[in-house]
Protein backbone atom coordinates (compact mmCIF):
# COMPACT_ATOMS: atom_id res chain seq x y z
CA UNK A 1 0.00 0.00 0.00
CA UNK A 2 1.32 3.47 -0.97
CA UNK A 3 1.36 6.66 0.99
CA UNK A 4 0.03 10.11 0.26
CA UNK A 5 2.11 13.26 -0.09
CA UNK A 6 0.05 16.40 0.31
CA UNK A 7 0.96 19.29 -1.96
CA UNK A 8 1.66 22.43 0.12
CA UNK A 9 -0.44 25.61 -0.05
CA UNK A 10 2.50 27.53 -1.47
CA UNK A 11 3.13 25.49 -4.56
CA UNK A 12 5.20 27.52 -7.03
CA UNK A 13 8.41 25.81 -5.86
CA UNK A 14 6.70 22.39 -5.71
CA UNK A 15 5.48 22.84 -9.31
CA UNK A 16 8.91 23.97 -10.51
CA UNK A 17 10.59 20.94 -8.95
CA UNK A 18 7.92 18.60 -10.39
CA UNK A 19 8.40 20.11 -13.84
CA UNK A 20 12.10 19.30 -13.77
CA UNK A 21 12.25 15.93 -11.97
CA UNK A 22 8.85 14.68 -13.17
CA UNK A 23 5.53 14.40 -11.34
CA UNK A 24 6.03 10.67 -10.98
CA UNK A 25 9.03 11.25 -8.70
CA UNK A 26 7.03 12.45 -5.68
CA UNK A 27 9.70 11.36 -3.20
CA UNK A 28 12.32 13.42 -5.02
CA UNK A 29 9.97 16.42 -5.18
CA UNK A 30 9.41 16.14 -1.43
CA UNK A 31 13.17 15.80 -0.82
CA UNK A 32 13.99 19.03 -2.70
CA UNK A 33 11.01 20.82 -1.19
CA UNK A 34 12.30 19.91 2.28
CA UNK A 35 15.83 21.07 1.34
CA UNK A 36 14.28 24.42 0.39
CA UNK A 37 12.92 24.72 3.94
CA UNK A 38 15.98 23.43 5.82
CA UNK A 39 17.24 26.41 7.85
CA UNK A 40 20.82 25.10 8.10
CA UNK A 41 21.06 24.64 4.33
CA UNK A 42 19.49 28.06 3.68
CA UNK A 43 21.84 29.82 6.11
CA UNK A 44 24.89 28.12 4.63
CA UNK A 45 23.73 28.93 1.08
CA UNK A 46 22.30 32.41 1.62
CA UNK A 47 24.45 34.00 -1.10
CA UNK A 48 23.19 31.56 -3.77
CA UNK A 49 19.50 31.46 -2.87
CA UNK A 50 17.01 33.46 -4.94
CA UNK A 51 13.43 33.69 -3.70
CA UNK A 52 10.32 33.35 -5.86
CA UNK A 53 7.15 35.47 -5.56
CA UNK A 54 5.94 33.26 -2.70
CA UNK A 55 9.11 33.86 -0.69
CA UNK A 56 10.52 30.37 -1.27
CA UNK A 57 13.82 29.52 -2.96
CA UNK A 58 13.71 28.87 -6.70
CA UNK A 59 14.65 25.35 -7.72
CA UNK A 60 17.41 26.68 -9.97
CA UNK A 61 19.01 28.48 -7.02
CA UNK A 62 18.67 25.35 -4.85
CA UNK A 63 20.52 23.32 -7.46
CA UNK A 64 23.22 25.98 -7.71
CA UNK A 65 23.58 26.14 -3.91
CA UNK A 66 23.76 22.35 -3.71
CA UNK A 67 26.39 22.40 -6.48
CA UNK A 68 24.74 19.56 -8.37
CA UNK A 69 24.72 18.84 -12.10
CA UNK A 70 22.59 15.73 -11.78
CA UNK A 71 19.55 17.33 -13.45
CA UNK A 72 21.25 19.28 -16.27
CA UNK A 73 19.91 17.16 -19.14
CA UNK A 74 16.40 17.02 -17.66
CA UNK A 75 16.44 20.77 -17.10
CA UNK A 76 17.54 21.41 -20.71
CA UNK A 77 14.80 19.08 -21.96
CA UNK A 78 12.18 20.87 -19.83
CA UNK A 79 13.39 24.32 -20.86
CA UNK A 80 13.40 23.34 -24.53
CA UNK A 81 9.75 22.34 -24.22
CA UNK A 82 8.94 25.51 -22.31
CA UNK A 83 10.37 27.85 -24.94
CA UNK A 84 9.01 25.88 -27.91
CA UNK A 85 12.45 24.93 -29.23
CA UNK A 86 12.84 23.59 -32.74
CA UNK A 87 13.10 24.83 -36.31
CA UNK A 88 11.52 28.21 -37.09
CA UNK A 89 12.12 31.56 -38.73
CA UNK A 90 14.93 33.74 -37.48
CA UNK A 91 12.45 36.35 -36.20
CA UNK A 92 10.40 33.78 -34.22
CA UNK A 93 13.55 32.29 -32.73
CA UNK A 94 14.92 35.68 -31.69
CA UNK A 95 11.72 36.59 -29.84
CA UNK A 96 11.84 33.35 -27.83
CA UNK A 97 15.60 33.52 -27.38
CA UNK A 98 15.62 37.08 -26.02
CA UNK A 99 12.69 36.36 -23.71
CA UNK A 100 14.40 33.31 -22.19
CA UNK A 101 17.85 34.88 -21.93
CA UNK A 102 16.44 37.95 -20.23
CA UNK A 103 13.69 36.53 -17.98
CA UNK A 104 14.31 32.87 -17.11
CA UNK A 105 15.26 31.73 -13.60
CA UNK A 106 17.74 29.45 -15.37
CA UNK A 107 19.50 32.07 -17.52
CA UNK A 108 22.54 32.16 -15.23
CA UNK A 109 23.41 28.58 -16.20
CA UNK A 110 21.57 28.00 -19.48
CA UNK A 111 21.39 29.92 -22.74
CA UNK A 112 18.81 29.90 -25.51
CA UNK A 113 20.72 29.87 -28.77
CA UNK A 114 20.25 29.27 -32.50
CA UNK A 115 21.86 27.38 -35.37
CA UNK A 116 21.25 27.88 -39.07
CA UNK A 117 19.48 25.00 -40.83
CA UNK A 118 18.67 24.15 -44.44
CA UNK A 119 16.10 26.34 -46.12
CA UNK A 120 17.00 29.60 -44.39
CA UNK A 121 15.50 28.72 -41.03
CA UNK A 122 17.13 28.36 -37.62
CA UNK A 123 16.95 25.80 -34.85
CA UNK A 124 16.30 27.24 -31.40
CA UNK A 125 17.55 25.22 -28.41
CA UNK A 126 18.83 25.46 -24.85
CA UNK A 127 22.47 24.82 -24.06
CA UNK A 128 24.70 25.29 -21.04
CA UNK A 129 25.95 28.85 -20.75
CA UNK A 130 29.69 29.20 -21.27
CA UNK A 131 31.91 31.89 -22.77
CA UNK A 132 32.06 29.85 -25.98
CA UNK A 133 28.30 29.32 -26.33
CA UNK A 134 27.67 33.00 -25.57
CA UNK A 135 30.22 34.12 -28.22
CA UNK A 136 28.74 31.66 -30.73
CA UNK A 137 25.27 33.08 -30.09
CA UNK A 138 26.46 36.66 -30.66
CA UNK A 139 28.11 35.54 -33.91
CA UNK A 140 24.87 33.82 -35.03
CA UNK A 141 22.81 36.90 -34.16
CA UNK A 142 25.21 39.20 -36.01
CA UNK A 143 25.18 36.97 -39.10
CA UNK A 144 21.41 36.53 -38.90
CA UNK A 145 20.82 40.24 -38.60
CA UNK A 146 22.91 40.87 -41.71
CA UNK A 147 21.14 38.06 -43.60
CA UNK A 148 17.71 39.44 -42.64
CA UNK A 149 18.62 42.82 -44.17
CA UNK A 150 19.67 41.30 -47.55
Amino acid sequence: MGFCIIKPNKHQLWDEIAEVVGNENRGLIKYWYNVAHDNRFLEASANDIVLNEEGEPTFSSLLKAANTTEYNEKIKETLNKKIGAGEMTYKEACEKLFNFNKNSNYNDKYLATIQRTEGGKVRLFITEKTNKTTKDLYKQLKNGSIAERL
